[in-house]
Order: structure tokens, then sequence, then C-alpha cells
């Protein structure tokens, strides 16, 4: 059937349109055309042309504005002062009237005169004599100190610096244990070879830490000066002190210095 129909290709028949016995023209024409809606087809809508409105460029422009200055001239003026014309005063004198006032008169008591009687006691002015000053010299012996002189002067020289030390060295250390010290002094105060240790090794370096700056610092001072009118100019010192609960210092007695002068 299906060859058939395309060789024999029959004709359709034209599209009809029923209507009611009522039909016109008129009433065909108002009628609106059929729309037909595909799948395939989507209707665009009509193209909108946007127009952007651009602000006009602002041009700035720099106007210089120039001031002129106008030179007023000046004008000088002149102001006359008129002097005052002097006034004549004239003065009347007026003749003074004497007016007699009568002043009170005061009364006045006059004391009575006390009799004074006057006695000449003689006065002793007596001087005090000063007493003339009496002046003492006492002779400065310069002879040389004798040999049981020189040994007393030294003893005691010897006992002041070592209770110095023992007072000047602030040491602790175990009871028992006794430091030493040796040193050379001369006549101008001068202090040298300065040693210092202890009978226990482990307390040595103490004493040299102690001791020795203590001897150090009495470098020029009286208590290195020698005992007047010796005949030493240096000597060798050398003591020790033992720590213990109570201090006793040392005396001259304590000291025998047969040290002899060559």
């Amino acid at each position: 059937m299906t060859v058939g129909i395309v060789i024999t290709k029959p004709s359709v028949h034209k599209p009809a349109v029923v209507e009611d016995a009522s039909f016109t023209l008129q009433s065909l024409e108002k009628k609106k055309p059929a729309v037909v809606k595909s799948d395939f087809e989507t209707t665009l809508p009509p193209a909108q042309k946007t127009v952007v409105e651009k602000p006009a460029p602002v041009v700035k422009r720099i106007v210089k504005v120039i001031r002129q200055e106008v030179e007023v001239p000046q004008t000088q003026t002149t102001v006359k002062v008129s002097e005052p014309k002097p006034v004549q005063k004239t003065v009347q004198t007026i003749p003074q009237q004497e007016v007699q006032t009568q002043k009170p008169v005061k009364i006045v008591e006059v004391p009575k005169p006390v009799e004074t009687v006057e006695t000449e006691a003689p006065v002793n002015l007596e001087l005090e004599q000063k007493q003339p000053v009496k002046i003492v010299t006492t002779p400065v012996k310069t002879t040389p100190l004798t040999e049981k002189e020189e040994i007393i002067a030294w003893n005691k020289w010897r006992s002041d610096l070592q209770n110095k030390v023992m007072r000047d060295s602030k040491i602790n250390a175990p009871l028992g244990t006794t430091f030493y010290f040796s040193c050379t002094v001369d006549k101008f105060g001068n202090i040298s070879n300065i040693n210092t240790w202890s009978d226990n090794d482990y307390y040595t370096p103490l004493a040299k830490r102690v001791i020795k700056p203590v001897l150090s610092s009495y470098q020029n001072q009286p208590i290195l000066k020698f005992p007047e009118r010796t005949q030493r100019t240096i000597t060798n010192v050398n003591g020790s002190f033992t720590m213990a609960y109570t201090d006793r210092y040392s005396t001259p007695a304590d000291y025998s210095d047969y040290e002899r002068i060559r």
C-alpha cells in the first residue's frame, strides 16, 4: 500500500472550515489567525537597545588672580593749634582781723628739792699684774740609743705592729689554727717581702687573701715609723697569732730584740 501510494501520488483535498449558517465574510475577517506553537522553535523577544548616558567630562581650569595694588597718594595735613590767651586774674587782699583768744593757764606743781648728801669714798683701783709666762724647753736628745734602750724601743714597736695586724685581720678559721706573717720594713716606712701562710695548708690561701692586703695597707703609715734615735735603717718582722675563744694581745715582754747593727 505504501508503494502504491508513493507511485500514484494521490492529491489531498483542500482544507475546509465548517461554520454555522450565520457565517459571513466579515466574521471571518474578525477572527485572528491561529498561533501554532512548535516544540522546536522558541520565540525570541525583540531586541532592546539600552542607551548608556555618560556624563560629560569636566575640565578644570586654573585661573590666576593678579592683585594690583594701587598707590594712594598720601596727603599731609597740618593742624594748627591755637594757643589760649592768658587770662588776667585779679586778686583782692582782705585785711586780717586780729582775734584775741585767751589761752588756758596750767598750774604746775614744782616738787620740793631733795637734799642729797655727797660722801666721798676713796676708790682703790688695783691693777692685776700678769705673771710672767714660763717657757719650758726640753732638750731634744740626739744621742743614739744605748743597747738596752734599743731593745726596749724595738720590743714595743714589734708588739704594736703585731696587735694592729691581729685587730685588722678579720679572718675566720677553726680554733687552734695558727697564721704566720713576715715582711721587711725600712726607715722610710716602706714595707716589702710580704709573706703569709698557715700551719694548716688548707687555710694558707685564706691567709694570703686576707692578711697580706692588710700588711700592704701599712705602706708609709705611722705604725711603721721607726723608734727615735735608733741607728737601724732596715728591720725584718716575724709574727703569728692563733685562733682562740678569747683575745689576748701581745706585750713588749713577749719579744727580745737583740738585733745588732752592722
